[in-house]
C-alpha cells in the first residue's frame, strides 16, 4: 500500500504513508492502519474514523 494516502473529512489534513508525520513521530513508511487508536487528526483533532482513503496517484 506504499504511497496510500487517506484524507480527513473534518478539516482536509491529508495523511500519506510514504511521508509518515515526522512532525508528530509518525515515521515515514507507517501504513494509516498501523496508526494506533489513539492517533487523532493532527490538524482538528478527530479520530481516525473520519479519514478515508483517496484514490492512488498515478
Amino acid at each position: 500500500m506504499a504511497g496510500k494516502s487517506f484524507i480527513c473529512k473534518v478539516c482536509g489534513y491529508k495523511y500519506n504513508t510514504d511521508k509518515g508525520d515526522v512532525e508528530h513521530n509518525i515515521k515515514l513508511g507507517t501504513a494509516f492502519f498501523e496508526l494506533g487508536d489513539d492517533w487523532v487528526c493532527p490538524i482538528c483533532h478527530q479520530p481516525k474514523s473520519v479519514f478515508e482513503p483517496l484514490p492512488l496517484e498515478e
